[in-house]
């Protein structure tokens, strides 16, 4: 995962991000690896499905996919602590 700088650098983030969102309780470093990849692969899976929509349609910033992506992550990671 680390064999660029700037992918280095966006894994650290993400898992940084992963870890504040635990908010002082323990994750272990495989359970943040894990979190890390799923959180990237939503990230992934959000901009895959923007640069194949319709660009004559404006984007809409509520975008439902987008709404329900975020919230089912949050809540995965409220359920696990």
């Amino acid at each position: 995962v680390n064999e660029m700088d700037e992918v280095g650098e966006f894994t650290g983030i993400l898992r940084t991000t992963v870890i504040e969102l635990y908010g002082g309780n323990e994750i272990s470093e495989a359970e943040s690896f894990v979190k890390m990849k799923s959180l990237w692969s939503m990230l992934h899976g959000l901009v895959s499905i923007q640069m194949m929509a319709n660009h004559e349609v404006e984007a809409d910033a509520n975008d439902p996919v987008l709404n329900e992506s975020v919230r089912n992550f949050i809540a995965g990671i409220a359920h696990n602590h």
